[in-house]
């Protein structure tokens, strides 16, 4: 993540996971991304969490 914030110069980076999955929830929450909306996964048919971490989140954390 440092190297996309710091050479890439994003502003952001956006993660889902399947909701079955409760180990990538909290991997996803250690990390830093907070959780923004839920977004309907067609290959799924389900809606699945989705997280964002901004820069300014990551460089305070």
């Amino acid at each position: 993540m440092d190297y996309f914030f710091n050479n890439i110069r994003i502003n952001g980076l956006f993660a889902g996971h399947n909701p079955k999955n409760k180990d990538s929830a909290r991997l996803l929450k250690k990390l830093g991304f907070k959780y923004t909306h839920e977004e309907f996964y067609k290959p799924t048919g389900l809606q699945h969490p989705s997280y964002l971490l901004t820069k300014e989140d990551y460089s305070s954390s």
